[in-house]
């Protein structure tokens, strides 16, 4: 897998690098070295992440519809503050 494959894995799946860190219970600055190319994707988690975009890893696709739900819900209960109008 090369760096963009990894980066296009994870716009697929819409997680972040850190949220990838934690899936794997790896350090966020090992998978930004694999996004950069500084280091080697290992084989391993290149076939998982495959995998989650393939929607083969049991219950993935669950943990991601739940965490959009929750962040639906927080962003319904705590809306973005409205932009002022520009002064003419």
């Amino acid at each position: 897998m090369t760096p963009t494959e990894l980066r296009t894995a994870l716009a697929a799946l819409r997680w972040s690098q850190r949220g990838l860190a934690d899936a794997l219970a790896r350090p966020e600055g090992t998978v930004r070295q694999w996004a950069r190319g500084a280091v080697r994707i290992p084989e391993d988690v290149a076939a998982w992440l495959a995998r989650a975009v393939a929607g083969e890893v049991p219950g993935l696709q669950d943990e991601i519809d739940a965490r959009r739900a929750r962040i639906e819900a927080w962003y319904q209960a705590n809306p973005p503050p409205a932009r002022a109008p520009a002064d003419s």
